[in-house]
């Protein structure tokens, strides 16, 4: 829709043609990095830890312990979406909240149905 809107405004080939360039890598960039998680730093793997802390485990294997939950996550029984950001970041980094898609079919059922428990009261009982 942006790409025709671009084409449709009157500006010189030249501008169209870096709008166009600047909006497909984008696009590209939000499918594979934030759709597909096929970048290294993409978000593979959730654990709730004793401490009632969630961890986050990267494709890459790097571990991101204590992370904080944003506070626009949804939790529904068809689609968990959980926007997460580490801790100790810098200003730049907490900018861009990181968010990984859950589907009911992609997961074990059991381990779905606690984590959205988790995450709708689980959250709760721990900042008392």
């Amino acid at each position: 829709m942006s790409s025709w809107i671009v084409y449709v405004v009157n500006l010189s080939l030249f501008i169209q043609s870096l709008f166009l360039l600047l909006i497909w890598l984008a696009a590209t960039y939000a499918i594979i990095g934030d759709g597909l998680l096929l970048l290294p730093w993409s978000p593979a793997r959730l654990h709730i830890n004793a401490k009632n802390e969630l961890n986050v485990i990267r494709k890459n294997g790097q571990l991101l312990s204590d992370v904080s939950l944003k506070s626009h996550s949804v939790v529904t029984p068809v689609l968990t979406i959980v926007h997460f950001l580490p801790k100790h970041t810098t200003w730049f980094q907490r900018l861009f909240s990181q968010r990984l898609v859950i589907l009911p079919d992609s997961v074990d059922a059991e381990a779905f149905r606690q984590l959205r428990v988790w995450l709708l009261w689980g959250q709760k009982r721990k900042q008392r």
